[in-house]
């Protein structure tokens, strides 16, 4: 018998790398991982950018110790303002309320006087009112409005006069957003005590003159001066701010920021302020502005006078006509 010889050709011993399945699944495992990665990379981003929904602010807005700082320029926060604080009057609701002809208060009777405000032929004035009351008294809104064509935005905080306010006959181009706010002593959203005094509603707010007395009280949330002008689409030019906080005017100014927005005409309350009269002036001297009047409006036979201060920007006087009135 012949036995087998050895052969002198032997097959090639497969290491694990040469085997074909280990290289599939190899090449699988790096696909996989490439698109964990990628999965990781997007929902990160996304976390990032990430707007929060409603539910979330109001949360937050709601919480009894408010402790996260919603920037006045949240682009979140102004968006929830726009959707829950900013209104508009339907077709109806304009034909609803009192159409008597509208009356120019003191303020205004005075500011057309002095070329301060005219009738609106462009469609470009716009006008800011905070503390509006109901719309007839004590407030300058309506008549720039119904009678000067003006676009603006009213400011309420307490809701009695609120309910009136919204009741009141608008111009038919519904030129007018409103809100029933209270505006914020911060930059910031925050939640505060509001004062007020169910006999008087249009007597009420933040300032420390409330802290006293027989006012009850109730917990607000506050926003912002310049979170309500970007949630009502306000221009970046204010031709009038007319601000009545009841004390607090003069943080409210210390929250605006003059370099985004350009308020030519400033009326403010000073009466009430903590720091004096002056205060108010004093701070707007330092951002350009100068006094040019101060307006007394009697509120009722009973109570003190109500003082504002007509506050202009130096810059631009000549376009309003000011004479720059005589100091005694």
């Amino acid at each position: 018998m012949f036995s087998k010889r050895p052969s002198k050709y032997s097959p090639p011993i497969r290491t694990n790398k040469d085997s074909p399945f280990l290289e599939k699944n190899s090449r699988t495992k790096l696909t996989v991982s490439v698109i964990v990665v990628c999965l990781i990379v997007i929902y990160l981003l996304c976390t990032k950018n990430r707007r929060r929904n409603d539910s979330d602010i109001e949360k937050l807005l709601n919480s009894d110790n408010l402790n996260v700082i919603l920037e006045q320029d949240d682009p979140d926060l102004v968006l929830f303002v726009k959707q829950n604080y900013i209104f508009k009057k339907s077709a109806a609701d304009r034909s609803i309320g009192e159409q008597s002809e509208t009356r120019p208060s003191k303020l205004v009777e005075y500011l057309l006087g002095q070329n301060l405000v005219t009738k609106d032929v462009s469609d470009s004035r716009y006008f800011v009112e905070i503390g509006a009351n109901d719309g007839l008294r004590f407030t300058s809104a309506f008549y720039l409005e119904t009678n000067l064509g003006w676009s603006g935005l009213i400011v309420e905080p307490y809701s009695v006069p609120f309910k009136e306010l919204m009741t009141r006959p608008t111009h038919s181009q519904n030129r007018i957003s409103f809100s029933n706010t209270t505006i914020a002593m911060t930059p910031y959203a925050s939640k505060e005590k509001f004062h007020y005094n169910p006999t008087v509603p249009f007597w009420g707010g933040l300032s420390f003159r409330f802290y006293k007395g027989t006012q009850k009280h109730m917990n607000v949330v506050t926003i912002p001066l310049y979170t309500l002008l970007l949630a009502a689409d306000s221009p970046s030019k204010i031709d009038l701010l007319i601000l009545d906080t009841e004390g607090t005017e003069l943080e409210t100014l210390k929250t605006l920021p003059f370099d985004k927005v350009e308020v030519s005409l400033i009326a403010v309350e000073t009466y009430n302020g903590k720091e004096g009269p002056s205060a108010v002036e004093e701070f707007l001297f330092g951002k350009g502005y100068e006094s040019v009047a101060k307006i007394e409006v009697p509120l009722d036979p009973k109570l003190v006078e109500q003082i504002s201060s007509i506050i202009v920007r130096t810059d631009v006087h000549s376009e309003y006509q000011i004479f720059k009135l005589k100091q005694n």
